[in-house]
């Protein structure tokens, strides 16, 4: 088994019931993520990581995917 410093991730989600019926809102969508080990503790790497991940919003523009 590998031993990791760290492990982060970051699901983007959208709300279908905003979309697709109802209100028909677009871009109802949420963002949740967790960070542990070296993600968590060391801001430099955290903010490297969440830099690469989350390069984009709720509006629609591009994501970067690792």
């Amino acid at each position: 088994m590998r031993h990791h410093d760290g492990v982060g991730v970051v699901i983007e989600a959208e709300h279908m019931c905003m979309t697709v019926r109802g209100v028909r809102a677009g871009g109802a969508s949420t963002v949740t993520s967790t960070l542990l080990g070296t993600l968590r503790e060391d801001p430099r790497s955290r903010a490297e990581f969440l830099a690469l991940t989350t390069a984009g919003d709720a509006s629609g523009r591009a994501h970067r995917h690792l």
